[in-house]
Parts: structure tokens; sequence; C-alpha cells
């Protein structure tokens, strides 16, 4: 017998000792058991060491370098009792030969290796209830390695930590690789588990559309092109479903998922009507555009009868008084000139309105505006009484949402 197979026996002689301290009659037969055992050993101990398919002692004092990390493929059956109903890493049966090739492919032996030690780090760590830092153990092996065992551990892990989204997303990982991707108890454990996500945690939204060509979209990820039905499974609360189509108007709806329940929604988008109209009557702006015209052309009168009667004074004043009298000082001037000065500005005044005019021809051309989009849902605001009762009273409870 080794002093390592020797130092084992002690200590497990002394663990079962102080466990059974209290019961001296177990005790003493526990003693009488360790002392057959130990003379079994002695006599016996290599040929039973060496024989094919024995466990193999290993001492408790130093670290064992000869041990396999655990396989992804094999049950390790290493759980505690705090958690034996939710942790069972892997399963006794090999996954079947075909189904595995499809995860070792591309997968170097060394990626393996190192993918199992952490993975045997990661159960130690489930099996502790150190969930956070199992979590990280377990992703950092599926980096080196696609597992779906692994994956499956992980999953497990994550709903521990309260992320039941999160540990279904990674149950869908690894049916990814096909129904074969777990065996025997590791299959029946995930199954069971999608059932208890969907029966206690999460919720399902299932949306149908016979519209062609109409996007849709939950929570701004795409979720089915119509036509067709959609399904996700979302977290409890407010969801944000939107649907789009060229030519049609846009739907934007929230819908409420409660956990456990199935939200069916039916997308019927409307057509999206264009109407094309002027601002104004079509008669308005060409009636500005043409008084300017009209104002225009009695300005240009008044401004050539007011040149021709200036120059008629000017005639007049000069045959009078040649070059001695002042031109400005004749009231005939004086009336000619301001009667030419008002022509002009009026020439002005009616560019300006049949400028304005114009403007407004141009700016009323008929434009397209889009109708009312029938398809959203109308405003509606629903209260919600909810009665209350405890030891220390009752109460009413209102919620009103729109």
């Amino acid at each position: 017998m080794t002093p390592t197979m020797q130092s084992t026996c002690i200590e497990r002689i002394v663990e079962y000792a102080a466990r059974w301290r209290r019961n001296s009659r177990r005790c003493i037969v526990l003693l009488s058991a360790a002392v057959v055992l130990a003379l079994q050993v002695v006599v016996v101990g290599p040929a039973w060491a060496q024989a094919p398919g024995s466990p193999q002692l290993a001492d408790s004092s130093a670290p064992n370098t000869n041990t396999e990390p655990p396989n992804p493929e094999t049950n390790t059956n290493t759980e505690t009792n705090a958690d034996a109903s939710t942790l069972s890493i892997a399963d006794s049966e090999t996954v079947p030969a075909s189904r595995s090739q499809a995860w070792y492919q591309g997968v170097s032996a060394e990626r393996q290796a190192r993918a199992r030690e952490l993975y045997r780090q990661a159960v130690t760590l489930h099996q502790e209830l150190r969930f956070v830092e199992a979590i990280a153990r377990y992703e950092l092996a599926l980096r080196d390695w696609e597992h779906p065992n692994i994956r499956f551990a992980l999953a497990r892990a994550v709903l521990k930590t309260g992320r039941a989204l999160d540990a279904w997303q990674h149950l869908q990982q690894v049916w990814q690789w096909g129904p074969d991707a777990l065996v025997g108890q590791n299959r029946e454990l995930a199954h069971e588990l999608q059932q208890t996500l969907l029966r206690e945690h999460l919720a399902e939204v299932e949306v149908r559309c016979d519209q062609f060509g109409v996007e849709i979209e939950l929570n701004g990820k795409p979720l089915v092109r119509g036509p067709g039905v959609g399904r996700r499974v979302v977290e409890p609360g407010e969801h944000v479903l939107s649907a789009s189509k060229d030519g049609y108007s846009s739907l934007v709806r929230t819908i409420l998922a409660l956990a456990s329940k199935r939200v069916e929604v039916e997308v019927q988008l409307s057509p999206d009507l264009i109407d094309k109209h002027p601002r104004w009557s079509p008669w308005k702006p060409w009636a500005v555009a043409g008084a300017g015209a009209v104002i225009g052309l009695v300005g240009v009168g008044l401004r050539l009868d007011g040149v021709r009667r200036v120059d008629e004074a000017v005639d007049s004043i000069s045959a009078e008084c040649a070059d001695v009298c002042d031109r400005r000082s004749s009231r005939d001037y004086d009336r000619a000139k301001l009667r030419s000065d008002v022509g002009l500005g009026t020439i002005i005044a009616g560019s300006a309105v049949m400028a304005t005019g114009l403007a407004l021809v141009l700016l009323n051309r008929p434009r397209a505006t889009r109708s009312e989009d029938r398809s959203r849902a109308p405003f509606e605001m629903t209260p919600i009484i909810t009665p209350s009762v405890s030891r220390d009273g009752a109460g009413v409870s209102l919620q009103i949402r729109f």
C-alpha cells in the first residue's frame, strides 16, 4: 500500500469518526469496519489499485497532477445537497459519434484540454454555489470549445442568477446542434428546464401577418417578414411591436406580456393614401398677381403722363422767361413732377404685388400629403382596480393604463 493511500484511509477514518462521534454504538461499528477495510487494503492493495476500471484514491494533502479533468461528455455525479435538484453538469451516457463530430470539428486537442480544465473549475464553483465565478469559467471554456454540455451547464448557472431570458437563449444554442445534442438525463433536464422557464419566468409573443412584404420588429429586432408567423420568448413586461411596408401606414404598438402567458397579435396595415391638393383655392394667387399687374399698368400710365407734362411745363417756362426764370418755381411743373413720381411709385408697388401673386401661384401647386394612419390603435385609458387584503387591513389600488 502506497503512503498516499494510507494517508487517505486515515483521513477518511478520522472524518467518519468525527461525524458520528455522538453515537458511540455507530462509532464502534464504523471503527471496526475501518480496521477491516485497512487490513484488506494492506493485503490486496497493489492488485486492487491496478485493477482496470477501479477508482484510485488520491492524497488530499497534495495536488494530484495525474487526475484527468472532468470531461463534458461524462457525468461527474458530484452534486451537493444544496443544489442537487439543479446541478447535473453532464450525462453518464456518451454522446453518439455521429453528433460528436459536429462540435469536435475544427477544435484542436489543445483547445479541448483547456476547455475541459476550465469546465472542471466551473463545475467546482457551481457546486459551491459561486454562480458568478462559475459563469465566467463556463464562458471561457466555450470560447475554446463550443460543446452542448458546457452550454447547458452555463444555462443552469445563469438561471441561478435570475437571468431567465439568458438561460433560455443558451438552451436554444444547445439545440442548434440537433435533438441529440444532449442525451439521457441531461436531455430530460433540459426539456424540463425549458418548460419551467415558460411556465414560471417568461412570456411568449406570437405575431401573425398575412400581407406580403411587411417587415415586423419586436423591440427593434427583426421578428418576421409577412406573410408568416413570428414567435419569440421575452421577459414579462411591455414590449414595442413595429411593422412597416412601402406604400402602407406604419404601425407602432406597445404590448404587455405576462409571465407564463402567450400574447397573440395580428398585424394588418392599411394602404398609405396620398392626397394631392393645393394650399388655397387656385384663383386666389392668380387674383393677387392680376391685381399687381393692374396696379403696375396704372403706374405706367401715370408715369408717362407725368413725364409728358413735365416736358410741357419746361417748354412753357422756357418760352416765357428764357433763362431768367427758375423752372422749379412754376406750379405746373410741380404738379407734373408729382404726377410722374406717383406713377413711378405705383409701378414699383404693382410689380411687388404681381411678384407676390406669382410666388403664391408656385406655392399653391398640388402637394402630396399622407392620410391619417388608421392602423394605429386608438388612444384608450383603462382603469384597473385591484383590492388587497392582509392581516393588518385592507386596501384598494387604482392603476390607469394608456
